[in-house]
This record gives structure tokens, sequence and C-alpha cells, in this order.
């Protein structure tokens, strides 16, 4: 089988919605990415994304480096740039991966599983990091620096720039123990494969990717999964146990630390929604602020 021509061929299918033999639905989209359900030969996910970002490139090097960690993250087979509409796009095709996202408060059982999956690559991308030291990626504190360069005036803006004055955080980033990180740890980047013992969990996508201290990993996935599906699916009475999290995670964490950092995703990611201005659904924004403070006030209630 010609392998490149049949990825070829499947990005034709997808920029043209429409071939013999093809079948094609969406699994879930944003404003600037779309992510297709396409079968043709076998079974893959097909990423638009509009424009390429300038990580791109290293991004794909992470994920030959870290391999699929035994079927637990989607590698990218291949990727190629394409003009569709008016918009230079990205064409990402990856395998498959079974499984349903997680759409409510994980179970003790899935919880396992997703700290599992994401030590194991926490793992991967710790041992590949140096590779990737001087690549280009940013550093949380290049990412926390640009993004109030740009942000709106705001409770979140000003949180931030507390939190470049707290000691012990710039100490954290300041450390020489910095690893790729995987920044996204969603629930909704979480699929769930019922019916396998144990309950089998993959990561749809890691990105973005960017430097920062080797607890930043444990603290993202706290607040970003656990806090953020209760938050997010409205689980009243439901904050999660974090001393359990902090001793389910296999490698130790101080506690205090991990609040610190639990921290950085709702502040960070609301400096990405207030930078993005105008051009998004004031609605829609207003909502994602309101979720994201929300996971805020309950880190804040472990201290």
């Amino acid at each position: 089988m010609d392998t490149v021509g049949h990825y070829a061929t499947l990005v034709d299918c997808v920029v043209d919605l429409s071939a013999a033999d093809t079948t094609i639905s969406i699994l879930h989209s944003s404003p600037s990415t779309i992510v297709y359900r396409v079968e043709s030969g076998g079974l893959y996910a097909v990423r638009v994304s509009v424009a390429q970002s300038p990580d791109h490139a290293v991004r794909m090097g992470v994920l030959r480096e870290v391999g699929s960690l035994g079927g637990r993250v989607a590698t990218i087979l291949h990727s190629e740039e394409r003009r569709i509409g008016e918009h230079q796009c990205t064409v990402d095709i990856m395998p498959f991966l079974p499984g349903e996202p997680l759409n409510r408060s994980p179970s003790q059982e899935e919880t396992r599983g997703i700290i599992d999956t994401m030590y194991a690559l926490h793992r991967g991308l710790k041992g590949a990091s140096p590779a990737f030291l001087n690549s280009g990626l940013p550093s949380l504190s290049d990412l926390l620096h640009g993004l109030l360069a740009t942000a709106e005036p705001g409770r979140m803006r000003a949180e931030a720039e507390m939190f470049l004055e707290d000691e012990r955080f710039m100490q954290l980033l300041a450390a020489k123990n910095h690893c790729l990180t995987y920044g996204d740890p969603w629930p909704l980047n979480f699929l769930i494969e019922q019916g396998t013992e144990p309950i089998r969990v993959r990561i749809v996508d890691i990105d973005p990717i960017f430097m920062g201290p080797a607890i930043l990993q444990p603290a993202l996935l706290f607040s970003a999964c656990f806090v953020a599906s209760s938050v997010l699916f409205q689980d009243e009475g439901m904050r999660p146990d974090l001393d359990a999290l902090i001793q389910a995670w296999p490698e130790e964490i101080d506690r205090d630390d991990t609040i610190r950092m639990m921290r950085v995703y709702p502040i960070l990611l609301s400096l990405v929604k207030l930078a993005e201005g105008e051009g998004q659904d004031p609605q829609l924004r207003d909502a994602n602020l309101r979720l994201l403070q929300g996971c805020l006030e309950v880190v804040d209630s472990y201290e």
C-alpha cells in the first residue's frame, strides 16, 4: 500500500468533505480547529487547524520521541499544509483512538486510569526533554509574560500579576528541573474505554506543549481535569479530594507547591480568553471566564 498516497487521499477527502467509500463525521470543533472521524481503509482522526503554530514541527518531534505510550496517546501519522477556502491550514492525520470523552466527574476507577495515563505521559515527556531544551518551545514564564502584555484588565490579570510577585512561585520557575509539559488535560481530552479491566484511558492530543517545572504536570492535571470537571458538570459537594489525588500520583509532591501550581490553569487560560479580545462570542467568553473563576475558587479553598 502507498502509505503517503493513502494519507494524501484522506486529506483530499476531508478538504472536499466527500469521496467514495469514505465516511466523515465531526468529532469536535473549536473556532480554530475541527477534528473529523474518517473511515477509509481504517479509522482515523483528522485534525484541521487554521494556520500552523510556530511550534508545530517541534510538537511533532516530541510525539515521535515520546511514542504512543502503548496506545495511550494519538501519534501524528502524517501532516501537511493545505489552502482551504480563505485559510492556510495544517491537516494532521492520527490513528482513531477508541473511548468516549470524559463528560462527567470521573469515578474512582476512572481517576486511577487518568492518573496512570498522565503519569506515563509525564515520564515520557521528562525523558524527551533534554532534546528540546533549545527548541524554541515557550516556558511557563514566557507564556504568562506574553499574555499579560495583551490581556484586558480584570481579576485574572490581577491574579497573574500577583503570581509573578510570589517568591515561592518564582523559585519554582527558576528551578532547573524544567521539562516538557502537556498544558491542556481538560476532561474532554480524555477518552474513557469502558468494559476493560482495568479501564483504559487515552489522551486525544497533547497540545499545547511548553516547558515548566516538573510539579506543574500533576498540578495541571488536578486543576484542569478533576477540579474543572466538578465545576463544569456542576457536581455540587463533589470537590475533589486533593490529598487523595496527591497520594495517588506515583511521585512524591509537595502539597503547598501543588496548590500554588494548580492556580496556573485557570489563570493562564483566562489570560488566553482575555487576550483573544475581539472576534469572540461575548457570551461564550464570559461563560468560560466564569467557569475558570469557579475553578480558581475551588483551588484556593484547599489552602
